[in-house]
């Protein structure tokens, strides 16, 4: 394999993992509320352990078909280490997420743009 092919596979792996990481942060964020005594109670209590968290995964458009392949391999492995369980977006679901990649090539140099819109209930 080329050095540029496997330096881009890598790139692309730890964007992946980075990007789910990102999103579960995002999505997780807004779900702590503040009860009357001050102290951070979380909207989210089972997430960590199993039937806790659910996500489903409503689009990912954008990649060629091997690279949107080998995504979904890698989101749902990180969310298995993260107790985190995939369900089909036909599924009822905690969390719902849309992504979307651009990619653009200027003077011999790629860029990869991510979206990732995360929903709850």
């Amino acid at each position: 394999m080329h050095a540029p092919a496997l330096t881009a596979r890598r790139t692309t792996a730890r964007l992946i993992s980075a990007a789910l990481l990102m999103t579960v942060a995002f999505g997780l964020g807004g779900c702590a509320n503040v009860a009357g005594s001050g102290a951070p109670t979380a909207a989210f209590a089972q997430a960590g352990t199993p039937g806790g968290a659910t996500v489903a995964f409503e689009s990912v458009d954008g990649p060629p078909p091997q690279v949107f392949d080998r995504m979904i391999n890698l989101l749902d492995s990180e969310a298995r280490l993260r107790n985190l369980a995939v369900v089909s977006r036909k599924d009822s679901a905690a969390y719902r997420v849309r992504s979307y990649l651009a990619a653009q090539v200027r003077g011999g140099r790629t860029s990869i743009a991510w979206v990732w819109d995360v929903y709850d209930r």
